[in-house]
């Protein structure tokens, strides 16, 4: 499966971090938000949600591969509220 990029729509985001966590079980096999491509900030004042997604390395975070081997990323599919999607190439 071919994919451009993932689509965030912060705006539906809860911040409840599922994303992230799926996105580190994709590289690390285990979960944990700092080995994830994903990070969710949150202004608790505002009660804004930006999510990140990195395309290269940064922090000793993997770039974002689009969950390579697999049908949908999975931060796509475990996104309760569907704030993420897929814009295929």
């Amino acid at each position: 499966m071919g994919f451009s990029t993932i689509l965030a729509r912060h705006g539906r985001c809860g911040a409840c971090n599922l994303c992230a966590l799926a996105c580190s079980f994709h590289h690390e096999g285990a979960f944990g938000r700092r080995n994830s491509s994903i990070e969710i900030i949150k202004d608790e004042r505002e009660g804004e949600v930006e999510i990140v997604i990195f395309d290269g390395a940064q922090d000793d975070r993997k770039p974002c591969d689009g969950c390579a081997n697999e049908e949908r990323p999975l931060c796509v599919q475990w996104c309760p509220v569907g704030a993420l999607s897929v814009k295929r190439s």
